[in-house]
């Protein structure tokens, strides 16, 4: 660009924008590929491009600019026409910038679709931090404080060093959850490794007069080029087959890479997903993906309501419900539970109202209920002051008005220890202890789920209204079962410490192959029973 003449702004614009388009419509469906491909993440760095470029070409304007609104604060503010001191707006900007910036520490998660449109959130406050010179008092007094300038010196080692720390730990410590002490640990040695690598590496390199740029270049070069050749080499090689291999840390790598791939929740949810995976998730979402739309008015209608436990039962459901060519509807959400009573979750209320909607308005011959009862009947999803099990029947009685033919609570999973999970188990209590993998077993098992089942079973339903326990098709004497399958890798029952792996929908949905049919050909009324 700079050869050729062109003009950097529209060049910047352009591909700016492009990336940005790029980030916002590959985060939904690719969120990972969209964090890590550089082509979706350049239009950060070009924020700072862009104010370069106007601080560069325009400092006038800007300049101009800020005086511009001191003296409109200062009429707004101070009831003055004379321009009030110039720091003024540089601490705004500053104070704007940090708490922005702050904000963004505490409301970004892993469960928010980052970075599509929270990635505006850090680079705003880095911009207007940045905008705000060295006039501003946080500028000033804080980012230029020796500590800080010291961990900015580090910071790019340190970058390096923390995450290759932290997944060391948790691969020795057979555990995805890193006590307190640990991590506070890494965390100092990450900090000391990188003052070394600093003082070792990285300001030898870039401030040793003795070199002149192109050999530094040429070194790094050299160094890029033979990283590039020792990863062809264990690629073409499958690794290092020479080395000694632990059969036993095959098998389990081999279970925890596909469990691992379940996770993308097009993968394990379907493309046009009916699951409210994502927290930022509305309404809308599933009248886009068509999924309170009834295909063939002829055949009968499923609707399926609930946590992420019915939408990883949709995987098993979905395909028996199309062989018996019946309709299925589906409203599946994280972060929600048909029977919250909590007022502050206004996108949970939304749902449910749409669910009370489309009952009005489609003839439903079989609503199932399917979440983790024993989440859903504790905070922040319901208020312990109120009688849960008294609104649930209540509930049922009103779906049951509203024209439902019949209701079919499938009831609560049998769930493994949370921290973990069952993939985490087989690994560290038989694998690793050479012990053989059991066909069932209780240990592990969540105690409360199990209590959750036996009281979900006593209740009085409503007529129309049946129960089906999941114990009683998972367990027996001996325990619950671990997997329906031989094969450890693809045929866990769960994939974390209750979500149905396609395996174990399938097995689940099988076993609910007959009470389906013989509700969806009922006419009459139907006893209550708990099976």
């Amino acid at each position: 660009s700079w050869k050729q003449k062109f003009n950097f702004l529209a060049v910047i614009i352009v591909i700016f924008a492009t990336s940005f388009l790029l980030n916002i419509g590959g985060v939904e469906k690719h969120a990972v590929a969209t964090f890590f491909s550089p082509q979706t993440r350049f239009w950060e760095l070009l924020s700072g491009s862009l104010l370069a470029w106007f601080t560069l070409y325009k400092n006038e304007w800007i300049a101009s600019s800020k005086n511009k609104i001191n003296l409109l604060l200062a009429r707004i503010f101070f009831r003055e026409k004379k321009s009030i001191h110039s720091e003024f707006l540089s601490n705004a900007l500053s104070c704007l910038g940090l708490l922005i910036i702050v904000y963004g520490f505490f409301r970004i998660n892993k469960e928010l679709n980052f970075p599509g449109v929270w990635a505006l959130v850090p680079v705003l406050g880095a911009l207007m931090l940045i905008l705000a010179d060295s006039k501003s008092w946080v500028n000033r007094k804080i980012l230029s404080n020796k500590i800080a300038v010291w961990f900015g010196l580090i910071s790019y080692p340190l970058y390096l060093w923390h995450w290759p720390l932290l997944s060391l730990a948790r691969i020795v410590s057979d555990t995805n959850e890193l006590g307190r002490d640990v991590r506070i640990s890494i965390i100092l040695i990450s900090i000391a490794l990188s003052w070394i690598t600093f003082k070792v590496v990285e300001h030898p390199i870039r401030f040793n007069k003795k070199l002149n740029e192109l050999t530094k270049v040429n070194i790094l070069i050299i160094l890029i080029f033979l990283m590039f050749i020792i990863g062809c080499m264990t690629y073409i090689n499958q690794g290092f087959p020479k080395r000694e291999v632990n059969q036993k840390e095959v098998k389990v790598s081999e279970m925890l890479s596909y469990i691992y791939s379940l996770r993308d929740p097009d993968k394990l949810y379907g493309e046009h997903s009916c699951f409210k995976y994502n927290e930022n998730h509305k309404v809308d979402l599933f009248i886009k993906n068509k999924c309170l739309d009834v295909k063939n008015k002829k055949n009968p209608v499923v609707f399926l309501i609930g946590d992420s436990h019915s939408a990883s039962l949709s995987l098993g459901l979905r395909p028996l419900l199309e062989t018996l060519h019946v309709n299925l509807l589906q409203v599946s959400t994280g972060w929600c539970q048909p029977t919250s009573n909590d007022i502050k979750n206004k996108t949970c209320i939304d749902i449910n109202k749409k669910v009370i909607e489309t009952i009005r308005a489609t003839p439903i011959d079989l609503l199932i209920i399917n979440s983790h009862w024993v989440l859903a009947s504790r905070k922040p999803y319901w208020d312990p002051t109120e009688d849960y099990n008294k609104y649930l029947k209540e509930m049922l009685h009103q779906y049951l008005a509203l024209g439902v033919k019949h209701i079919l609570i499938v009831g609560q999973m049998p769930t493994w220890d949370k921290k973990d999970g069952l993939p985490g188990k087989i690994r560290r209590d038989f694998i690793k202890m050479e012990r053989p993998i059991p066909v069932r077993t209780y240990e592990g098992i969540n105690q409360d789920s199990l209590i959750m089942d036996e009281i979900m079973s006593s209740l009085d339903y409503p007529e129309n209204v049946s129960y089906v326990s999941l114990k009683n098709i998972l367990c027996n004497k001996d325990g619950c079962l671990i997997s329906v399958g031989k094969d450890i890798k693809t045929d866990l029952i769960v994939w974390d410490y209750g979500h149905l792996t396609p395996s174990g929908s399938s097995f689940i949905s099988e076993n609910l192959k007959i009470i389906l049919s013989d509700l969806l050909k009922v006419k009459g009324n139907l006893v209550n029973k708990s099976l």
